[in-house]
């Protein structure tokens, strides 16, 4: 599980949403022949808070077009990001590029905000200590789903999160490498999130350098216009 809450405080614009596709006729979001979604600008929200070893602080967004979260030199702090909006049934598409650091953790995730312990969420998460990508379902605070792929430094990955009414998928590099079907899939509306940081159960080494997570080619096509903002 990647967070808890937050306070929110609206920062720049950077992630895109893209506009569902519900004119009348045009048949399955998934048919070759479908239109382009139009993206439009979203707000994104940062945060001051304590996780894991150390504080995700706001001046450690580096900057947003590309999202650019960094874990300073010396420190064992990090940065987090999320958007100002909620989102249902969709798909999250997003490339990452998590440095090849031992201790840090990156993720691209939903989270349900304001129910403590009992959160539904849904990650995507790149440990380069263990030299891996997790994707993870959790329903009501309890983990319903995981798998893990392997992961090499060097290069970005492309992922895609396509959130059904009773399915999850997710898609590494254009390929889909793990999928949940059932009652316990989330199905509240979750603002989305993009963080790095220093989990307790990794080695906490601190870098010499600054560690720089990128966060670039976001896009979010929900199926049903988002209703309300966060909070």
């Amino acid at each position: 599980m990647t967070r808890r809450p937050l306070p929110p405080t609206p920062v720049r614009t950077g992630l895109l949403l893209a506009l569902p596709w519900i004119l009348a006729g045009c048949g399955d979001r998934s048919s070759p022949t479908a239109p382009e979604l139009e993206p439009i600008p979203v707000t994104w929200i940062h945060s001051e808070h304590v996780l894991g070893r150390g504080t995700l602080r706001p001046e450690n967004v580096e900057s947003l077009d590309p999202l650019r979260l960094t874990a300073p030199a010396g420190t064992s702090d990090g940065a987090e990001v999320h958007s100002r909006r909620v989102f249902g049934a969709g798909r999250y598409t997003a490339r990452l590029d998590c440095p090849d650091h031992a201790g840090i953790l990156c993720a691209l995730f939903l989270y349900q905000q304001g129910v403590g312990d009992q959160a539904d969420e849904i990650d995507v998460e790149i440990m380069p200590e263990r030299r891996e990508i997790a994707f993870t379902v959790w329903k009501a605070g309890r983990r319903v789903f995981h798998r893990t792929r392997a992961w090499e430094p060097g290069a970005p990955v492309d992922v895609v999160i396509r959130r059904g009414v009773a399915r999850i998928s997710f898609e590494l590099d254009g390929e889909v490498v793990a999928s949940f079907s059932g009652p316990e899939v989330p199905t509240e509306d979750l603002p989305l999130y993009a963080s790095i940081w220093w989990p307790v159960w990794l080695s906490g080494t601190r870098s010499a350098e600054t560690a720089v997570f990128e966060v670039t080619d976001v896009v979010v096509a929900p199926d049903a216009p988002s209703t309300h903002d966060v909070g």
